[in-house]
């Protein structure tokens, strides 16, 4: 199936490479918002404004991966990814053939699982997540919707984690912890309690940073 990645940033190369060399995927071109389009091409494809894209792609035959990184709790990818379904886009997910994951891991619409990372048995992912190589979900952990695992966090057995969430790289997370909605745990942070909703969380161990 042709695809088009949805931005032009570092982030949509990585889909882009990912999707190329290690899919069944054609990526056909790169598409953003017309308030962000800077230049005509990336990576030697083209790049169309997203709100003409069904001028050049039949929405019936082309799927739109929104490679976007956590701006704003991943409240950005889940925006757009909203507006290419409601504009009859299909969407894709991507599991890497070099991440280790159960064999019934359901991987949701536009959750990307990058080489290395490991998802045990019995842990979930939900739609529009991004988890980055080398980052460890063990056993029984409930990952939401858009959340977005940094490379190297590691995320100890049972633990709940809230939509939303961005987890930094290198965190650590013991387990059976419960982490609220829309929280930031910063990189390298040491997380042994559970979270309320919205936080940052920074250091070993982590502690909620004041809000202004």
């Amino acid at each position: 199936m042709k695809v088009v990645i949805f931005g032009d940033g570092p982030f949509a190369s990585l889909v882009w490479h990912c999707l190329t060399h290690d899919s069944s995927h054609l990526v056909a071109a790169f598409t953003v918002e017309r308030a962000f389009l800077s230049k005509d091409r990336h990576n030697d494809l083209p790049v169309h404004a997203f709100e003409d894209i069904e001028e050049s792609f039949d929405p019936s035959e082309t799927a739109i991966a929104v490679a976007i990184g956590p701006h704003d709790n991943n409240r950005v990818r889940a925006r757009l990814l909203d507006q290419v379904k409601a504009r009859g886009f299909q969407t894709i997910s991507y599991l890497a053939s070099r991440a280790i994951a159960a064999s019934n891991l359901a991987v949701e619409e536009n959750t990307f699982i990058f080489d290395g990372a490991v998802i045990q048995p019995f842990a979930t992912v939900g739609g529009n997540c991004i988890i980055r190589s080398a980052a460890h979900v063990s056993h029984h952990v409930q990952v939401a919707d858009r959340c977005f695992i940094a490379a190297g966090a590691c995320i100890g057995g049972s633990t709940t984690i809230g939509v939303g969430t961005f987890i930094g790289l290198n965190a650590t997370i013991h387990d059976n912890i419960e982490i609220a909605p829309n929280c930031v745990i910063s990189a390298g942070s040491v997380l042994t309690r559970s979270t309320q909703a919205g936080g940052i969380y920074v250091g070993a161990p982590a502690r909620r940073l004041r809000q202004s």
